[in-house]
């Protein structure tokens, strides 16, 4: 449940903010009476800085004030008793502290940017936006409310009002907005077109909500990488039976070259056994008792800085040692303990290390393996049917549902992969190209793509019209709008964010 909503929490980080600065004067006071206990220190974290100014969890500042907004806006809409049923708080807080660390830069932001422009909110702007707070239930302005509220509320309503105000300044003139009259008084339309920013042209609307049209579907065969067959894996071994030599072999390694000569020179002298040097040496690359614990050729390979090298050690005579050699890490010298085993390809364990090592260094030959098994389907259901060729590779025919081309997976229109064997597609522009590029009827030749080989048939082309309204279109590009403004400014290096370990700090 806690991942879940962590995934839904950080694709609506921008939407929140939005919506609660705009109802920020109409959110109930108390929502920080939740972090009562966890704040009642002495000294408190810092959050975080802009421009060198310091967020903190401080009574007033704008950092408490989003805390106790943000958490109000979830009390209102059931996501604390949702989280709670999970027993997930911890991390709704964690989330309520970075959105309220979010708003609070994109706050001082856009404040200092609408300062410098020389606009002031004026008065009456202030009041209308008041208004909603004090309508009856017939929605008319009650006076008896405004009287009934004391003076200190209706100070910090006046406050987080212009502040609201300010910052819509800055985001209707920068982002423009299409919203008409609504609970907070505010006009953003006149005759249906938007009062600032941008506007949008009737082509370009119609030219993005159409991008999602031409659709296509397709049948799928997938052949995993995961594996390697048996006889696949054998034959590997036997092209490369000397890389799978094992050797028994001990060794001691040391930090220095002169430590390691000393220790050498020692238990040749027969003044210091190999057990005790064991004992007073790095045990880089072997176990407790000095045997090397990756003997294969390769591996032994693998240890030295200098590959001339591995003659020196696997050219030694049972109970010789070797002189000493740099390694990767420190400088070894090396005894062989015992007669190399050949690789054996009737032995399973040596092929469990075969295929570990290829599936570790040789991706490519497992995806060339199965490109040219794919390759061999894709002629079969070229030349018969494209299901019957399943059937005879004993590969899971997938039926892919019609959709569109969405390179990156942009949240602009739908377009994402509808099957997990297409899940990487967005990213993967090659891949796309080829698969978009087929025409009706048309079989691809094999695509690397993630863990699998696949084989498509293009089984349809479909012109699907969007049917969407420039409105919708326009809240989703406002929406992308933001949460781009919102990711540039923080990684401005003005801000600093310290969100992470402050909220570690608060919560441990």
């Amino acid at each position: 449940m806690a991942t879940e909503n962590k995934k839904k929490g950080e694709t609506k980080i921008g939407a929140v903010i939005i919506l609660v600065i705009s109802a920020v004067v109409f959110l109930p006071v108390g929502g920080a009476a939740v972090f009562q206990s966890l704040f009642n220190r002495s000294q408190l974290p810092e959050f975080g800085s802009y421009a060198g100014q310091k967020i903190e969890y401080e009574q007033g500042s704008k950092f408490a004030n989003a805390v106790s907004n943000i958490t109000s806006y979830y009390q209102q809409n059931g996501t604390f008793d949702q989280y709670r049923q999970y027993g997930a708080e911890s991390f709704l807080y964690r989330q309520i502290f970075y959105e309220s660390f979010v708003q609070t830069v994109q706050t001082l932001a856009f404040s200092k940017a609408v300062a410098r422009s020389g606009y002031a909110v004026p008065q009456g702007a202030i009041d209308r936006a008041l208004l909603p707070r004090f309508t009856d239930e017939t929605g008319k302005y009650s006076p008896k409310m405004y009287n009934q509220t004391d003076e200190a509320t209706l100070t910090q309503l006046r406050a987080d009002a212009r502040e609201m105000l300010t910052y819509s300044r800055y985001t209707n003139d920068v982002f423009g907005t299409s919203y008409k009259r609504d609970d907070t008084g505010m006009i953003g339309t006149f005759n249906g077109e938007s009062l600032y920013g941008l506007k949008p042209n009737a082509r370009e609307e119609a030219f993005i909500a159409d991008m999602a049209s031409r659709r296509h579907a397709f049948n799928l065969a997938a052949f995993s990488t995961d594996s390697l067959p048996e006889k696949e894996v054998a034959r590997f071994a036997e092209d490369n039976a000397g890389m799978f030599i094992r050797y028994n072999l001990s060794a001691i390694s040391a930090d220095s070259e002169g430590e390691a000569k000393s220790l050498l020179k020692r238990i040749k002298n027969e003044t210091l056994a190999f057990e005790d040097a064991v004992n007073e040496s790095a045990q880089y690359y072997t176990n407790s008792d000095g045997k090397v614990t990756q003997s294969y050729s390769y591996q032994i390979e693998d240890k030295l800085e200098n590959l001339g090298d591995l003659a020196k050690i696997t050219g030694l005579a049972e109970g010789e040692y070797s002189g000493v050699i740099k390694t990767n890490t420190g400088w070894t010298f090396f005894r062989c303990d015992g007669p190399a085993v050949a690789a054996d390809i009737s032995d399973e364990s040596l092929l469990g290390d075969v295929e570990a090592y290829i599936k570790s260094n040789e991706r490519g030959y497992i995806e060339d393996y199965y490109s040219t098994l794919a390759q061999d389907f894709a002629d079969e259901a070229a030349a018969s049917d494209f299901r019957r060729a399943c059937t005879s590779y004993n590969v899971t025919l997938t039926e892919v549902p019609a959709f569109a081309l969405n390179y990156g997976a942009s949240s602009l229109y739908e377009g994402s992969s509808p099957v997990a064997e297409l899940s990487g597609l967005a990213q993967n522009a090659d891949a796309m190209e080829k698969v978009f590029a087929l025409k009706a009827g048309a079989i691809s030749a094999p695509i690397i793509l993630g863990s699998n080989v696949i084989v498509l048939e293009c089984t349809e082309i479909s012109f699907v019209p969007s049917g969407e309204d420039g409105d919708s279109l326009a809240e989703r590009i406002s929406g992308i709008d933001s949460d781009s403004a919102r990711n540039t400014l923080l990684s401005s290096d003005k801000v600093v964010n310290n969100v992470a370990a402050a909220t570690n700090a608060v919560l441990n």
